[in-house]
């Protein structure tokens, strides 16, 4: 509020948080068609459990694995394990609204249930076990492909980040409507975890 004098400088929250993040926040955590609060407790509670335990963290967990239980390469392709033609379904007709805090939501609905999938089904103890889990590991890394590309236009740099620890040129991506088709990562192609996408805060 410019009356009351409590204005936020968006040029100090990126300074502190980075541009993807508040780009996050400003398209995920606010309607599009109503006012909206800022506030640093807010965000930090998005960070936290969206983007460092949500979209990091599933990164990081499948890459690791992919690492460890597949030595880096992505399995044989598998069936769709999602519904990603309802997920892109549900992202085109909010993007057609401009519902960017729906497109948000949306993504976060594919976060969790690759997640789910991971706690469900638990690859380290069915490896141990020696059951195959190259079809789960296959699953979970193109969904991983398709919350990268949905993420493309609300925070392109991490996005970007993901489709390399793929193995994935983004630059050479095709039309959405190709793309968008399951089974877009390739058999063999090498993954590599470069790093955290969201570091923790500091106090």
């Amino acid at each position: 509020s410019k009356s009351l004098g409590n204005v936020v400088d968006p040029f100090e929250v990126v300074d502190l948080y980075g541009i993807d993040a508040v780009r996050y926040y400003l398209l995920g955590g606010i309607s599009a068609y109503q006012d909206g609060d800022f506030s640093h407790d807010r965000f930090c509670e998005v960070y936290q459990s969206e983007l460092m335990n949500g979209i990091g963290n599933l990164t990081s967990r499948i890459i690791t694995m992919l690492e460890k239980y597949s030595d880096s390469k992505v399995p044989a392709e598998a069936a769709n394990l999602f519904d990603t033609e309802g997920f892109w379904k549900t992202y085109n007709d909010s993007m057609a609204e401009y519902a960017f805090h729906n497109v948000v939501h949306n993504i976060q609905t594919l976060v969790t249930a690759c997640d789910t999938t991971i706690s469900n089904e638990k690859p380290w103890e069915a490896v141990r076990q020696g059951k195959d889990v190259a079809p789960l590991l296959y699953q979970l890394a193109e969904g991983l492909r398709h919350i990268a590309l949905a993420l493309l236009p609300i925070i392109p740099d991490t996005a970007h980040s993901i489709f390399n620890q793929l193995g994935i040129d983004y630059t050479q991506l095709g039309a959405l409507s190709t793309e968008k088709v399951w089974g877009g990562i390739k058999p063999g192609t090498v993954v590599n975890k470069t790093g955290i996408l969201f570091p923790r805060l500091e106090s």
